[in-house]
């Protein structure tokens, strides 16, 4: 999450030192891509078996998985319209826009979600 909030810093500032230069720059929030990689992939300090049954994890890949395809066809869409930021979904800009206005509670709303999830996984752990 550390890096993606880097980039995603990274391309404001860009966003604001490419005016007027003819460049354009379109920042690409997607969502959870169904693609075998989640499948596949392991998070750290669990099992994948444990990451898979995560509450956050089944949450946001039931409301914002999408296939490859449409994830592709938003992102050019957005790019096309020259949009600064595109979200594939709109969750993802509601959570955006909640971290922009009200950020002390988004992050309470978000330690309040990984709190659940180390409840879950610890009893998932201790039977």
């Amino acid at each position: 999450m550390g890096t993606k909030h880097a980039v995603f810093g990274l391309s404001e500032s860009l966003l604001v030192e490419a005016v007027n230069t003819g460049v354009d720059i379109t920042i690409i929030c997607p969502a959870y891509i169904k693609t075998p990689m989640f499948e596949d992939s392991e998070a750290v300090n669990t099992t994948l078996d444990t990451f898979k049954k995560s509450f956050i994890v089944r949450l946001f890949y039931l409301l914002s998985a999408i296939t490859p395809e449409t994830c592709a066809r938003l992102m050019l869409k957005g790019v096309a319209k020259k949009k600064a930021i595109v979200f594939t979904l709109k969750i993802g800009w509601l959570f955006w826009f909640n971290y922009r206005t009200w950020p002390t509670l988004y992050i309470s709303i978000q330690r309040l979600f990984h709190r659940m999830d180390r409840k879950r996984i610890k009893k998932l752990h201790h039977g």
